[in-house]
């Protein structure tokens, strides 16, 4: 798209520049960027407050709440061994690893930041931080027992933000704890692209009866209007600049953005930087295996490295 943007500077400026790099490669554009997304740690803070439970800043406090709630009979964090599921484990890695080693598969120490997040799972798993189903869990399952008020946490996205009902007051978005040892600081955020990002193909952009209405629907998709509907509509933290609109925006999306715009450190999200189906058909069914002391940390990262684990 960069011919394209080249001819439409105007079209360009819309976009947060900052944003754009995750969608340049080489010098050429790919992508036009429409929605930035963030994992936290999404929390009950009824639950928090009823069982007198301190909100975790460090990883030592997470292990401390995950005991106290255990002890009540309440989930202490909404697991599930599929992909969705490892947005806890993936930001355990990027507070172990830090920035730098967390966005380049190729530094020498990656590999051992991987495998020392695993450990800290089999860790939370030996003290049940989990659900007794976690391996055989649904990802609607799993986020209905933390909206059910039956899990106190859950590490998921932004947009779990439009799960949650906008009058809702006792749910609450913090930090991910961090690790005294890792090489994140506190207020350490996963933070991005989603799938909210456009293309137009090379076999569309290359035929002379499809380009003109594929741009013109590119430029409907990513405009001001359309980008302000869908903060307006879902809490979407938008790449787009709508300053000049007047989002409403309930109570949960403005706690993220004071999240976001208080943030020491944003780390991409590490199954960007991976091979995705290794990930999916690898490292993820792997987990409870590891979990349960079936299979060896080792084993497991060599396994999905044999596999084309750090082939992106």
């Amino acid at each position: 798209m960069t011919g394209l943007m080249e001819e439409n500077p105007e079209w360009l400026r819309l976009f947060k520049s900052s944003m754009l790099k995750y969608t340049t490669y080489d010098g050429k554009l790919y992508g036009l960027p429409f929605e930035i997304i963030f994992e936290a740690l999404f929390i009950n803070r009824d639950l928090f407050e009823k069982y007198n439970v301190p909100i975790p800043a460090t990883f030592e406090e997470l292990k401390d709440a995950v005991k106290i709630f255990r002890e009540n009979d309440i989930v202490p964090i909404a697991y599930n061994s599929l992909a969705e599921g490892t947005y806890l484990y993936q930001n355990m890695v990027a507070l172990l690893a830090g920035k730098e080693i967390a966005e380049n598969p190729l530094h020498p120490e990656f590999g051992n930041y991987y495998k020392k997040a695993m450990s800290y799972m089999q860790e939370l798993y030996r003290i049940g931080a989990f659900p007794d189903d976690a391996f055989t869990m649904t990802n609607h399952e799993r986020n209905t027992m933390f909206l059910e008020k039956k899990a106190a946490m859950i590490v998921q996205g932004s947009w779990f933000i439009g799960n949650i009902p906008p009058d809702d007051e006792t749910v609450d978005i913090v930090y991910f704890p961090y690790f005294s040892n890792g090489n994140a600081p506190p207020k350490t955020l996963i933070y991005g692209l989603g799938n909210g990002c456009f293309y137009i193909s090379s076999e569309t952009y290359n035929d002379d009866t499809k380009r003109d209405a594929a741009v013109s629907l590119l430029r409907f998709l990513t405009s001001k209007e359309t980008a302000a509907e869908f903060a307006r509509q879902t809490g979407m933290i938008s790449c787009v600049d709508i300053r000049d609109y007047s989002i409403d925006y309930n109570a949960l999306t403005g706690k993220a953005q004071i999240l976001v715009n208080n943030s020491r450190q944003f780390i991409g999200p590490p199954d960007h930087f991976i091979d995705r189906t290794v990930w999916e058909e690898v490292i993820v069914p792997g987990i409870p295996y590891v979990l349960e002391g079936k299979m060896e940390i080792d084993e497991l990262y060599d396994k999905a490295v044999k596999a084309g684990l750090l082939s992106n």
